[in-house]
C-alpha cells in the first residue's frame, strides 16, 4: 500500500521527530539526561525504529483519508487495468441510464441517416 501510494519517510522527517522528541526532555530537571537522549537518538537503530514508526503513520493516514472519501492526492496514476475498468463501467453505467448502447461506431458503416 505504502508503495502504491508513494509513502516514503524522508531523513529530514526523522531528524524532525528526533528534535520534538528531545524537545520534550527539555525542561530543567530533565537537561542530565538530555544527552544522553540525543545520543540515544542519534543511533542508527533508534532512527530506523523512528522512520518505521513514522511510515506506519503516514500509511494509516493515508488509509484513513481513502476511508473517509478524501482522494485529493492523485499523483499515483492507475494502472492499465484499472483505466480499462473504469471505461467498462462508464460504458455499462451509459448504458444502463439510457438504455441505449453507444451506436456511433455500428452506424459509421451506414450512409443513412438513422431516424
Amino acid at each position: 500500500m505504502a508503495e502504491v501510494e508513494g509513502i516514503e519517510v524522508s531523513d529530514e522527517d526523522v531528524q524532525s521527530e528526533a528534535d520534538r522528541l528531545i524537545g520534550l526532555s527539555s525542561e530543567e530537571s530533565e537537561q542530565a539526561n538530555l544527552e544522553n537522549l540525543q545520543q540515544f537518538l542519534g543511533l542508527d537503530s533508534t532512527r530506523d525504529s523512528i522512520r518505521s514508526s513514522l511510515h506506519s503513520k503516514l500509511v494509516m493516514d493515508r488509509l484513513t483519508d481513502i476511508a473517509l472519501g478524501n482522494l485529493e492526492d492523485e499523483s499515483v496514476e492507475p494502472t492499465e487495468e484499472e483505466r480499462e475498468s473504469d471505461v467498462d463501467t462508464e460504458d455499462a453505467d451509459a448504458v444502463e441510464a439510457t438504455g441505449v448502447a453507444d451506436t456511433d461506431t455500428a452506424n459509421e458503416s451506414d450512409d443513412e441517416p438513422q431516424a
